[in-house]
């Protein structure tokens, strides 16, 4: 399985990235304090993942022979913002959100 979570933690047990992260969503303005990024919202950590299964029995090559290919959720975590009644009221009302764009 392929994951990845950037975070790192200081003294005080805040988290924060090993870099920058913004995550802007249409309708939704965020509150980073970032010039370049604005209205955006800032996060603290992210993750995904990808699993492909292997079968125990070899193809006519001699090969194992893999599975289908599963994608994880895309999940990120923030602080406590303006953003944030905003995404769960769209998350409980199974709205699909139209454009995401993260960097």
């Amino acid at each position: 399985m392929l994951k990845s979570l950037h975070r790192i933690t200081n003294d005080q047990g805040k988290v924060h990235m090993a870099f920058d992260a913004f995550i802007q969503i249409a309708d939704i303005p965020g509150e980073a304090l970032d010039e370049k990024y604005s209205k955006w919202i800032e996060i603290t950590g992210y993750n995904f993942g990808v699993n492909q299964s292997t079968s125990a029995t070899a193809s006519s090559s001699g090969g194992a022979s893999s599975g289908r290919t599963t994608m994880t959720n895309f999940t990120f975590t923030k602080y406590l913002d303006s953003a944030s009644c905003k995404l769960m009221e769209a998350s409980c009302a199974g709205q699909h959100l139209k454009e995401v764009k993260l960097v």
